[in-house]
């Protein structure tokens, strides 16, 4: 807290001297949201894009306030408004799809994580979500693409072996699921008690 009291203090003073640095307001608003100050960040953020409006990382640390504070779609909005100036903004292309998929917008979702893994294809965070925003559309084929990807990437991601036991079992290859679930086991992964004895009972 010492640390983040300091750099509002500085920051205050750059702004004393620079009143119109919509820069400045930004950064006070990315120390208030590390603080856990949402509604202050907030609030900084709006200054800042008073000055600038086309400030793409603004409006993106608005999004991620109202993701923390529960309000859908504000931070839907801000994101949509940061990826309006910045297209290729990775961040907000993944978050905007993590925002689709709490509301089980699958489509939404995947349309953004596509465009996220184009820019950033060794991305394993965002090919497990792809992964698993196809499993939920039961388009497990396509899951299991991503998901392979991701532990290609990362090959100690235990979710993205979760989530291939469940597509291989959706696709009966129980012995590729079998193999998924030794591997996630050994990386501390506790996999649904149900899905274990249909396999076990399909490998019999």
């Amino acid at each position: 807290q010492e640390m983040f009291g300091r750099a509002v203090s500085q920051l205050r003073e750059a702004i004393f001297l620079e009143p119109k640095d919509a820069s400045l307001y930004r950064q006070m608003g990315d120390v208030y949201s590390q603080m856990g100050s949402f509604e202050e960040a907030i609030f900084q953020y709006k200054k800042a894009l008073k000055i600038k409006r086309d400030l793409a990382e603004a409006h993106y640390g608005m999004a991620v306030c109202y993701n923390k504070l529960g309000s859908v779609a504000d931070e839907i909005r801000a994101y949509k408004k940061a990826l309006a100036i910045e297209p290729d903004m990775v961040a907000a292309l993944a978050s905007l799809g993590n925002a689709y998929f709490g509301q089980q917008k699958y489509d939404a979702a995947i349309e953004q994580y596509r465009l996220a893994v184009r820019i950033r294809p060794d991305d394993g965070a965002i090919r497990y979500n792809l992964g698993a925003a196809y499993s939920n559309k039961e388009e497990y084929r396509q899951a299991v693409i991503e998901y392979r990807k991701a532990v290609e990437i990362e090959p100690e991601m235990g979710g993205a072996h979760n989530g291939l036991v469940f597509a291989y079992y959706k696709l009966e290859k129980y012995d590729l699921a079998a193999k998924h679930i030794k591997i996630a086991e050994e990386l501390g992964v506790e996999i649904d008690e149900d899905l274990l004895e249909a396999i076990e009972d399909k490998l019999q």
